[in-house]
C-alpha cells in the first residue's frame, strides 16, 4: 500500500497525514484505521525512529491544522478606517495558504532550487524535527512557493527546531506574530516620474510623493486579484464561473505589482486598474499586464548597467486560495480583497529572507 492518497477533488497525491490537499486546499476525508499504516513497498526509505524522542511542547504540524485546512467561514467583518488597517488585521488572524496567522510562531520553508541536490537528508530532517511525513516534506522542498511547516505557541523553542534545519541549508523562516508585520504597510502609488536617471519619484494616492534610488529596488512580484466569488478558469476564459452575483470575466479583476527595496520592508504597490502609466509615453499600451512589465523594465536595478533588470517573481498564481469573503465593509474605504491579503502575505514572506 502506498503512503499517499488521492484528493477527491483534484485527484492529486497527498501524504496520509495531510488534512487538506497540497494543491487545491480541499479538506481530505478521514482515513480508515486499516489504511493509516503504510506497507514496506511505499517506495520511500524507512522513516526515522523517533519514538524515544520527547515531543516539542506546543509544536503543531500541518497535519494537525484541521481548522486551518477548512475553508474560511463567512463572518461579520469589523469596520476599518483604512485598507492598511484591514490588511494588517487580516494578516494576524484566521488561516491562509501559509498556516494559522494567529500562531505565536510559524515555521515557513522558503523555495530554493538547490534543495534537489540534498533532498534525502533534508526531507528526513524535516520529518524528524517537525513530525511531517516524508511525502509531504518532499513536496514542500520541491515547491516554488513558500510552504507552511508547522507552528507553536512557545516561540522559545524556535531556534531549537530551525537551527539544525538551517545547518543543512534548509531556508526556514521563523515568523513571530507579535513582530513580523512591523513597518510592512504597502506604499500605494498611482503615478511615477522617470525623468531623473538616478532616482524614481513615486506619487501616493493622497498626492504626496517620495523618492527611491533606482539601485535600491531589489526584486518585484506580480499577482492577479479577482473579485470575491469569481472562480479562476481552466483553459478558455469564457469557462470562468460566478458564485452569487453576475460578473463578466474581466469585471473587477486587476494586477498588483510590488517593488521590494533593500533598506525598507514596505512594498511599493502598483495596482493596474488605478495607476497612471503615462510615464511610459508612446510605449504605453492597452494591456495593463504588459504596461506593468514595461514599467518594471524602466526601473533598472543597476543605474550604471541598464541591461540588468529587476528580477520578477510570477509564482503567486501557484498559491492556493482559501475561499471566503473580503475583509471590512464591501467596497468601503476599509475593505480588502482576501486574495490581495494572500498576495501581501506571499510577498512579505519572500522578502523576509532579506531582513530577518
Amino acid at each position: 500500500m502506498a503512503d499517499v492518497r488521492s484528493c477527491p477533488s483534484c485527484n492529486r497525491p497527498n501524504g496520509l497525514s495531510a488534512k487538506r490537499c497540497l494543491y487545491c486546499s480541499v479538506v481530505l476525508p478521514p482515513i480508515p484505521p486499516t489504511a493509516a499504516s503504510p506497507e514496506s513497498d511505499s517506495g520511500f526509505l524507512p522513516e526515522l525512529n523517533t519514538a524515544d524522542l520527547d515531543p516539542l511542547p506546543g509544536l503543531v504540524s500541518p497535519a494537525a491544522q484541521q481548522a486551518v485546512a477548512s475553508p474560511l467561514p463567512p463572518f461579520e467583518s469589523p469596520q476599518f478606517a483604512s485598507r492598511d488597517e484591514a490588511l494588517l488585521d487580516g494578516l494576524t488572524r484566521g488561516g491562509g495558504p501559509f498556516g494559522p496567522r494567529e500562531a505565536a510562531l510559524r515555521f515557513i520553508l522558503l523555495p530554493d532550487s538547490r534543495y534537489a541536490a540534498q533532498l534525502e537528508p533534508m526531507r528526513q530532517a524535516i520529518h524528524e524535527y517537525l513530525d511531517i511525513d516524508l511525502y509531504t516534506a518532499t513536496q514542500a522542498l520541491q515547491k516554488e512557493i513558500p510552504s507552511y511547516l508547522g507552528s507553536t505557541g512557545h516561540p522559545d523553542i524556535g531556534k531549537f527546531v530551525a537551527g539544525p534545519l538551517r545547518e543543512l541549508g534548509i531556508r526556514v523562516l521563523m515568523i513571530e506574530r507579535a513582530s513580523w508585520l512591523e513597518g510592512t504597510e504597502p506604499e500605494r502609488v498611482v503615478k511615477l516620474n522617470l525623468a531623473d536617471p538616478e532616482v524614481v519619484t513615486f506619487i501616493r494616492e493622497d498626492g504626496s510623493s517620495f523618492e527611491v534610488i533606482r539601485g535600491a529596488i531589489r526584486w518585484a512580484a506580480v499577482g492577479e486579484v479577482r473579485p470575491e466569488g469569481l472562480m479562476p478558469s481552466i483553459g478558455d476564459p469564457k469557462n470562468a464561473s460566478d458564485e452569487g452575483r453576475s460578473l463578466s470575466v474581466q469585471e473587477g479583476r486587476y494586477q498588483l505589482l510590488d517593488l521590494l527595496r533593500r533598506d525598507n520592508r514596505r512594498p511599493i504597490r502598483i495596482r493596474s486598474d488605478s495607476f497612471d502609466f503615462s510615464a511610459l509615453g508612446p510605449n504605453q499600451g492597452l494591456s495593463a499586464n504588459l504596461n506593468l512589465r514595461k514599467l518594471l523594465n524602466q526601473l533598472t536595478r543597476d543605474p550604471s548597467n541598464p541591461e540588468v533588470l529587476i528580477p520578477l517573481d510570477e509564482n503567486f498564481r501557484k498559491v492556493p486560495h482559501l475561499p471566503g469573503g473580503g475583509l471590512g465593509a464591501a467596497g468601503g474605504v476599509g475593505s480588502i480583497n482576501r486574495r490581495e491579503l494572500e498576495f501581501t502575505e506571499y510577498v512579505l514572506l519572500l522578502d523576509a529572507r532579506h531582513h530577518f
